[in-house]
């Protein structure tokens, strides 16, 4: 009877792991809803794409005969993780500006420009591993190929372009609400294993490929490879990672205190209302209608 290989026992953990997740993640959802959710909606679609690529990989090894479908579905999936993982970053920026940033139009279309690149990363890596998976020759290789690696790049662009919209955040973080500086520290703190899966995604796409049934070209970028590479650098550059990433803005989501999290923003137009003292007895004396 055929069993997990290291792969598979990764996959059986994941599933285990992220079952619970996306039931304190559709919590979260709700606990801090429909205007906030944009970041917590993420990681319920991330940890929707762990447990269904999980499955499908146990599902494949322990077949004596399994499906293609099976196949590309883990390979598709494996490479998708990353999009949610920034979606839902970009998403918590938002929602840090909110109250700071939202007559700011460059910050307002800034974030959007970047979910859309996200986007756009995730739908060319998705392009990608379908092309390679229903390749029939190298040249389909190639084309496939040529797709990952647009994807790897954009998302090493989203990644910078993430990190330069943070800092521009802590530079203005006195115009932040002050729990809303809570989740702005979480993004700080999940920026270093962020730039790990990034990195690992990204020397993944450009890892070589081949026509299913072949075997690959070996390189120095083999190891990186998300279905053939060595278990153990997936392991701490892509799973860890992703999954520590997960905690911590599990954890940022159920210390912020939602009754508090509308804490009023510095402004200075109300200083003088709240410093100044007025004369209640003053009484302004009128003229008398004409004629009385």
């Amino acid at each position: 009877m055929p069993s997990l290989d290291a792969r598979g026992g990764i996959s059986a953990a994941q599933l285990v792991i992220y079952i619970p997740v996306l039931v304190l993640s559709a919590i979260l959802v709700m606990r801090h809803g429909f205007r906030k959710q944009a970041g917590w909606i993420f990681l319920v679609i991330l940890s929707l794409v762990r447990i269904v690529g999980s499955g499908a990989h146990i599902a494949a090894e322990l077949s004596s005969d399994p499906s293609l479908g099976l196949i590309e579905t883990f390979s598709i999936l494996d490479n998708v993780g990353l999009s949610p993982l920034m979606m839902c970053t970009i998403g918590f920026l938002s929602t840090v500006g909110i109250g700071a940033f939202d007559n700011n139009k460059r910050v307002t279309v800034g974030l959007r420009l970047l979910g859309l690149l996200a986007s756009v990363a995730m739908i060319l890596t998705i392009v990608g591993a379908i092309n390679i998976g229903e390749a029939k020759n190298q040249s389909d290789v190639n084309s496939a190929e040529l797709y990952r690696h647009i994807g790897g790049i954009l998302y090493g662009a989203l990644f910078a372009l993430v990190t330069l919209a943070h800092f521009f955040f802590w530079s203005h973080k006195d115009s932040i609400m002050m729990h809303r500086r809570t989740l702005l520290a979480g993004i700080s703190a999940v920026l270093p294993l962020l730039f790990i899966r990034t990195a690992y995604s990204i020397l993944s796409d450009f890892s070589p490929s081949a026509v299913p049934g072949t075997t690959a070209p070996t390189n120095a970028l083999s190891k990186f490879s998300s279905t053939t590479g060595t278990w153990w650098i997936y392991l701490a550059m892509s799973v860890a990672c992703e999954v520590l990433v997960v905690i911590i803005y599990l954890v940022v989501g159920m210390s912020v205190p939602v009754s508090q999290e509308y804490d009023s923003v510095p402004d200075d137009r109300n200083d003088y209302a709240l410093h100044n003292t007025y004369d209640t007895g003053y009484n302004p004396g009128y003229a008398k209608p004409y004629g009385q």
